[in-house]
């Protein structure tokens, strides 16, 4: 797609939804009482993102719940939706858009109804469904499927946009109100975090059109520290006589340039399909282990709250203490990602920062502390 309007208007809508205790009214029905807190299917919001302009917290992403539209409450309608719904939960899941083609998903998605936990309808037409996490990473796992992680980049988006008559302008705060709604929308579809400029006079001042259109990245990725992204994904759209955008599109994360052409939606989709690949965890891979020492532990308040980041991270399936001393605690990690998966997941964070001076080939024991 590269009309902007016909875009706008493909990207079905995301709900936000919370549920903490089993209960049933005539719209909402828990399919089963069971809890799950296994796995990725206990994080309950689609974006749990806290930021402020002096810190960071990792983003996480609700894999496992969606919102589809129904024509109706009946079971036939139902299970349609139900369908809808885990192939959108897959593609979330695993970072693949054509993850429905695999050979063993096809009978996943016929027996969705089997992994709905809760499915709840809306008044504006639409159906929320939850599935059972921990079965849809054993079938994966089965298929030896890879899951993106749950800790998931942070991206800031600068988009120019040039329609081909004149009229040029970056997306952010009130402008190109319809592309920036176009792609956050896209985003949440995809499990990828975004943030744009809000576009106030420091954006203004510090990176103005020419920059980014000019491509002086450089320029564009100093101005983009007031957002501390974990990346930022720089496109320059023009549009052409018949009303089609080609945009020129670079992702810039740990070190690392992107850079491809396509459409204005290729700048989520492409990126996206590039982090599932960085933050990838083999779920039918055997165990790792890595030992970790974490110094700068003062009182229990750090100490438990380490122990339970790491016990939360995506890619560890289990931790014991190994030793602790008076600030210093040894941790031994059982993964089920590579090192360097983590050691990516990590540095999305600020609850503990890697020791610098640590070599990138050292993979039997890392080095951490407090962060600040």
């Amino acid at each position: 797609m590269n009309r902007l309007p016909e875009m706008a208007t493909a990207i079905p809508r995301v709900v936000v939804f919370y549920m903490s205790f089993s209960w049933r009214t005539r719209d909402t029905v828990m399919v089963t009482a069971r809890r799950t807190l296994f796995g990725f299917s206990s994080a309950l919001l689609v974006f749990m993102a806290i930021w402020s302009g002096t810190a960071v917290a990792v983003t996480r992403v609700d894999l496992y719940s969606e919102t589809v539209e129904v024509q109706a409450r009946d079971y036939a309608a139902r299970l349609k939706g139900y369908q809808e719904a885990l192939a959108r939960v897959l593609v979330r899941s695993t970072g693949r858009r054509d993850i429905a083609n695999e050979p063993g998903i096809a009978g996943l998605l016929k027996e969705a109804n089997r992994l709905v936990l809760q499915y709840r309808f809306l008044e504006d037409g639409r159906m929320t469904v939850s599935f059972d996490g921990p079965v849809i990473e054993r079938s994966l796992s089965s298929n030896k499927l890879a899951l993106w992680s749950r800790e998931r980049p942070r991206t800031l988006i600068w988009l120019a946009m040039d329609n081909g008559a004149g009229a040029r302008t970056l997306v952010g705060g009130e402008q190109a109100a319809q592309a920036k709604g176009f792609l956050e929308e896209l985003a949440q579809v995809r499990g990828m975090p975004v943030v744009f400029p809000i576009m106030d006079s420091v954006d203004m001042a510090a990176v103005p059109f020419a920059d980014v259109w000019g491509g002086f990245n450089d320029k564009v990725m100093q101005g983009s520290e007031r957002y501390q992204p974990d990346a930022v994904l720089i496109g320059r759209a023009l549009r052409d006589a018949a009303g089609n955008w080609s945009v020129r599109w670079s992702l810039h994360f740990d070190g690392q340039v992107q850079a491809f052409n396509g459409t204005i939606d290729d700048g989520v989709q492409v990126s996206a399909d590039w982090f599932a690949q960085q933050f990838a965890i083999e779920l039918g891979s055997g165990p790792s282990q890595v030992r970790m020492h974490i110094s700068g532990v003062e009182d229990v308040e750090q100490y438990g709250r380490v122990k339970a980041y790491l016990r939360d991270l995506s890619m560890v399936r289990s931790l014991r203490v190994l030793q602790a001393s008076a600030d210093d605690v040894v941790f031994d990690l059982t993964l089920g990602s590579s090192l360097q998966v983590l050691r990516r997941a990590m540095a999305l964070n600020r609850t503990v920062v890697q020791v610098s001076g640590q070599s990138p080939d050292q993979d039997d024991t890392l080095y951490y502390r407090i962060g600040k």
